[in-house]
């Protein structure tokens, strides 16, 4: 399902039918991010956003009633073959919030969490694996 040939776009809606079919998020929508990082040929990658059902990590504030603004989550589609640099997780950074405050500006209709996006790591197969990569270093969970 994720081979070499597939673009940032199909990742994007293989990980956008995940999320609402099977974790039931709601307000998906898909953005496009420019990276700048080789002012020649900048990169392009299309990621989603929308809010989860319920919390997603221990350290997340408890679940809000169904009627109170809950916070927007981005998540990153990749190949699970890529490679990441710190340069580029902050690249990735840099352009949701640029996008971001684009949305929040025109009426967006909850706040987004930019402390971190959720990698969604796509396989060959189809599997979704999702992990935290966080802005900055982040202080340990205590037990």
């Amino acid at each position: 399902m994720s081979d070499s040939s597939t673009s940032s776009y199909e990742l994007a809606q293989i990980v956008q039918h995940n999320l609402t079919h099977h974790h039931l998020w709601t307000g998906l929508r898909l953005e496009t991010l420019t990276l700048p990082s080789d002012p020649n040929s900048p990169r392009e990658y299309t990621v989603c956003t929308g809010v989860p059902r319920e919390q997603l990590h221990p350290d997340d504030p408890p679940v809000v009633p169904e009627d109170a603004p809950r916070s927007r989550e981005w998540v990153l589609p990749v190949k699970t073959d890529e490679k990441w640099s710190i340069r580029e997780w902050a690249e990735i950074f840099a352009a949701i919030k640029a996008v971001d405050d684009g949305t929040s500006n025109n009426g967006g209709s909850s706040s987004s969490n930019l402390s971190r996006v959720i990698m969604a790591s796509v396989t060959n197969d189809g599997t979704v694996v999702y992990y935290f990569v966080n802005k900055g270093i982040t202080k340990p969970r205590k037990n």
